[in-house]
């Protein structure tokens, strides 16, 4: 999947929780963001689902322990694990796992760093870049490096969502921002793609 399918992807999906955050009435929260709950049409245009209308911003308890136990607990942002009210800053870290996951083409977990420990996407990207001392190192190789400005800018978004601190997160709606941004920067690369039955489905990295 070329590198201009994923940003849509991305920004199509920021789109629709900051439609939720903000504009929908009353506002609501998804808490339950990962690739496995985005899936694609015919012409790839991404679909969120797995969500209840009843989760509404400020009035959301949820069980942490039951979150934590979730094979996508990489997913989940950590101050779940105190916290007894669901934010839009959850939803942003888990946004932020799955444009990981997009930049880099890794699952979101079960990465195998240099000293063979499995690490989710948050932690290895951060130890890569560190160990690394560059960002080139976590960029899907399969992606033309035409498209490598845009991907790191992609990568830094990512890592600002995923701030262990919820206050240091962007907001989805300055997340669409700077991705609209990145896609307007890429659009005079764009080259058409064929769509195949093969690919639909949910959000392949």
């Amino acid at each position: 999947m070329q590198w201009n399918v994923r940003l849509r992807i991305a920004i199509g999906v920021a789109q629709g929780l900051a439609y939720l955050h903000n504009d929908y009435s009353p506002h609501l929260l998804h808490r339950d963001v990962k690739s496995a709950n985005i899936l694609l049409d015919a012409d790839f245009e991404p679909k969120i689902t797995d969500f209840a209308l009843d989760r509404i911003v400020g009035d959301s308890l949820f069980q942490s322990t039951l979150a934590f136990e979730s094979p996508f607990s990489c997913h989940v942002a950590p101050e779940c694990k105190y916290s007894k009210k669901a934010t839009e800053q959850m939803d942003v870290y888990s946004f932020g796992v799955v444009l990981l996951e997009l930049v880099t083409g890794r699952q979101a977990a079960g990465l195998i760093d240099s000293e063979e420990s499995s690490l989710d996407i948050v932690k290895w990207v951060r130890r890569k870049i560190n160990i690394a001392n560059g960002s080139d190192h976590v960029l899907d190789p399969r992606i033309s490096v035409t498209s490598k400005e845009e991907m790191l800018g992609a990568l830094d978004l990512g890592i600002q969502c995923t701030s262990v601190m919820p206050e240091k997160r962007p907001s989805m709606a300055d997340v669409v921002r700077a991705l609209q941004t990145l896609g307007s920067k890429s659009s005079s690369r764009r080259l058409p793609f064929t769509s195949s039955s093969s690919n639909h489905g949910s959000l392949p990295v």
